[in-house]
């Protein structure tokens, strides 16, 4: 375990490995290659979490326009004749819809 906390390849206990490790860290050729690995690491992991980041902000605007929807159904209801409490039992609104809905007739 040793080897791989090591920031020098001359500090490592393992011949081979401390000459692979090298070859990356010691050579232009091996610094190149190491960036543009890092590079692509780094472009998979911004690509994975805009992704994932789309995903949530869609799952967030449906549920975002289901309640506008149950508001303007809920308004529209009230506009003809209806309590609040008819049309939430109509509707079987849950305590949250009620509540967001209570917030913002």
């Amino acid at each position: 375990m040793h080897d791989f906390f090591c920031a020098d390849p001359k500090d490592m206990n393992s011949e081979i490995l401390a000459d692979e490790v090298a070859k990356y860290k010691d050579t232009d050729k091996g610094v190149s290659s190491m960036c543009r690995i890092m590079e692509e690491l780094t472009n998979e992991s911004f690509q994975e979490g805009l992704a994932k980041g789309r995903e949530e902000g869609r799952i967030e605007g449906r549920a975002e326009g289901r309640l506008k929807n149950l508001l303007e159904n809920v308004k529209k209801l009230m506009a003809r004749g209806m309590s609040f409490d008819e049309v939430a039992d109509t509707l079987e609104l849950s305590k949250e819809d009620r509540k967001y809905i209570q917030d913002n007739l």
